[in-house]
């Protein structure tokens, strides 16, 4: 299984080398991931109610339009989705490792900021809101990068024979 390079999953993605127990663990990685970023996000709830509204619908509009155009992106040149689900929920592993570790980045700021100029809740809570709408993007960027980069060469595989 590969955990941090997404180059490289991406690349046995197309060339059809991960074995069918990765594809399970990689659903079951993934999964423990989302877990843990639900508990996460409990340990310290948020007091400004607008902040999560707005977080909350625009996190469902990213989440709508990033699937849609990842699943299109994922299409082959006959219209095939070439196991969409598979692909998305593999290459999330490492995607998501790396969120985290930019996620706990941000939160260390937050809180060396805090420490010395004593960040107001709500300012807090809309710095949060951005950061992790920055986030759902850039993760679904990524994704989108890497399916379009697997449909690329694996096209032109298929051409050049």
């Amino acid at each position: 299984m590969v955990f941090w390079k997404t180059k490289k999953l991406a690349e046995d993605i197309r060339d059809d080398a991960i074995p069918v127990t990765d594809w399970r663990n990689y659903y079951i990685v993934v999964s423990i991931i989302g877990i843990l970023s639900i508990n996460l996000v409990e340990l310290e709830p948020r007091s400004n109610f607008d902040s999560m509204w707005i977080e909350f619908i625009a996190t469902i509009v990213v989440l709508v339009i990033g699937i849609h155009i990842t699943f299109m992106t994922n299409l082959s040149k006959d219209g095939g989705v070439n196991d969409f689900i598979g692909r998305a929920v593999a290459l999330s592993v490492p995607l998501s490792i790396k969120i985290i570790l930019l996620s706990v980045l941000f939160g260390i700021s937050i809180a060396i900021i805090n420490e010395f100029y004593e960040v107001s809740s709500i300012l807090e809570s809309w710095l949060t809101t951005i950061f992790s709408i920055f986030i759902q993007v850039l993760f679904f960027w990524r994704l989108n990068i890497h399916l379009h980069n697997i449909n690329i060469t694996t096209s032109n595989a298929v051409f050049n024979e």
